[in-house]
Order: structure tokens, then C-alpha cells, then sequence
């Protein structure tokens, strides 16, 4: 997604590099840096949000096995939850 992203962009800012170059080298640098900044920022918020989604159910049941008032909690919620479609697993678990 990210390269995605990245390609397309670069690819609208090359047909403005030559009238960038034109201008001086100064203006060059300040345009390529933002499109640097703006790849790490796409990559940044793509990137480290799925990184910790993907690892919330794991984190989660170490907390549960490490605390004995959450575990009771869960245990609890677990006796009452009834499943809204009829065929998932119990929610974080």
C-alpha cells in the first residue's frame, strides 16, 4: 500500500522536477525532502497501526493470564456473551 502510494506520488512530483530544477537546487532539496517526509508519514500511519492490531489478541491474552481480576472479568463476560451471527468465537479470545 504504501509503495502504492509512494509511486503514484512520485510520479505526479517527476513531471514537476524539471520546472523545480529550473528554479535552483534549494527548491529541488525541499521538494524531494517532502516527498521523503510524506512516504515515511504514509508509512508510519499504514504501517505501525496494523503491526499493533496484528499483535492486540496475543498482548490481550497475556494480560489475562497475568492478572487475576481481568481473568474474572473475562470469565464473567464470557458466561453471558451470546453470539449476534451464530458461529464466531468469544470476541477477543
Amino acid at each position: 500500500m504504501v509503495s502504492g502510494l509512494a509511486a503514484v506520488l512520485g510520479r505526479i512530483l517527476a513531471t514537476a522536477l524539471p520546472g523545480t530544477a529550473s528554479r535552483g537546487s534549494t527548491t529541488l532539496i525541499v521538494v524531494i525532502g517532502a516527498y521523503l517526509l510524506v512516504v515515511i508519514l504514509l508509512g508510519t500511519c499504514i504501517f505501525v497501526p496494523s503491526v499493533v492490531l496484528g499483535r492486540a489478541r496475543q498482548s490481550f491474552r497475556r494480560r489475562v493470564q497475568a492478572n487475576p481480576v481481568l481473568r474474572t472479568a473475562v470469565e464473567d463476560d464470557l458466561a453471558t456473551w451470546r453470539d449476534p451471527h451464530g458461529t464466531a468465537s468469544y470476541g477477543p479470545l
